[in-house]
């Protein structure tokens, strides 16, 4: 993903979504708002805290809860 200098559009939403679960403080600051700024984000920290996330015991802030409940089912 790395490699993408204009990534596939499903790509930039999906990697928003992830960052935002895994590294909320940032995301409310808006640190991921452009594609250069996930893609730094993008490393083997980042893979090992979104594999080691458990959705039923996180805790996520009001505003990623916000926007993760307006995905729609079935849309990632």
């Amino acid at each position: 993903m790395r490699s993408y200098s204009v990534p596939p559009p499903a790509v930039f939403p999906v990697l928003c979504g992830a960052l935002a679960l895994v590294r909320p403080e940032e995301f409310e600051a808006g640190v991921f708002d452009s594609w250069s700024a996930c893609r730094r984000q993008i490393d083997r920290q980042f893979f090992r805290d979104l594999s080691e996330f458990d959705p039923f015991t996180a805790q996520l802030s009001p505003f990623v809860a916000d926007k993760v409940q307006c995905i729609a089912r079935g849309m990632v």
